[in-house]
C-alpha cells in the first residue's frame, strides 16, 4: 500500500574520506545499511544502486569535480534507460495479453 512500494532505489552519495578510510573504519557498511538495507526495506523500494564519490572536500580538484558529475550522469542516465525499457516491456506483455484474450 505504500506509494513507493516496488520502485527502483538509487543512492548518490559523498563523504570528505576515502572509501578505503571508511572502508578500514566500518563507515562504508553503516552507510550502506542506512542507505540501502534501511531506505530499502522502510519504503518497499528494489535495487542496490549505490554511488558513492569519496575525498570530496573544498579544494577539490575542479577536474576531479567534472568526472564525478560524468559518472553521476552517466548512471543516472543508464538507470532511466532500464526504467523505461522496463516499462516498455511491461507494456508489452499487457498489450500482448490483451490481444490473446480478444
Amino acid at each position: 500500500h505504500h506509494f513507493l512500494h516496488g520502485k527502483r532505489l538509487a543512492i548518490f552519495s559523498s563523504s570528505g574520506s576515502t572509501r578505503p578510510w571508511l572502508e578500514e573504519k566500518g563507515h562504508w557498511r553503516s552507510l550502506r545499511q542506512t542507505f540501502e538495507l534501511y531506505l530499502g526495506e522502510i519504503f518497499s523500494l528494489k535495487g542496490d544502486d549505490h554511488l558513492h564519490f569519496d575525498a570530496i572536500v573544498s579544494n577539490s580538484p575542479e577536474q576531479y569535480i567534472h568526472e564525478n558529475l560524468e559518472m553521476l550522469h552517466e548512471r543516472a542516465r543508464t538507470i532511466c534507460a532500464t526504467v523505461l525499457s522496463e516499462r516498455h516491456a511491461r507494456q508489452m506483455r499487457l498489450l500482448c495479453g490483451e490481444r490473446a484474450l480478444a
